[in-house]
């Protein structure tokens, strides 16, 4: 089962958004002092993504927890729209956790997230 990744009210911070695509090769170095490269896998690189929402609310974060608590943080696919265009990539959560920083103040409940997503 594929998830869909949940709509909130506001989009990434642009600011904290980073992509990166993954080198699929295996290098060799050789004692003539070249190096000799080969593919690890046929299959197109992957994306990963680096993703963090600022001053979230609190009706935004308990959105969030359930997400990756329903899709079991990395173990689960998701359907990710990039920011920045119209696609849509089948994702799951990347190595490590979903980071809720508090940065509210008295009755106003919000949070910073920081996640590491990549894809599939």
């Amino acid at each position: 089962m594929i998830y869909e990744f949940p709509k909130l009210a506001a989009g990434p911070d642009s600011r904290q958004y980073s992509e990166k695509i993954e080198d699929p090769s295996i290098r060799t170095q050789m004692e003539g002092g070249y190096t000799v490269t080969r593919p690890r896998f046929t299959r197109r690189p992957r994306r990963k993504f680096a993703v963090a929402y600022t001053f979230i609310s609190a009706d935004d974060k308990k959105l969030l927890e359930g997400f990756w608590n329903a899709v079991k943080g990395g173990s689960g696919m998701f359907w990710w729209p990039l920011p920045y265009s119209d696609e849509k990539a089948v994702c799951r959560f990347g190595e490590g956790e979903i980071d809720f920083q508090y940065v509210g103040a008295g009755g106003n409940h919000r949070w910073d997230v920081k996640m590491a997503i990549e894809e599939v």
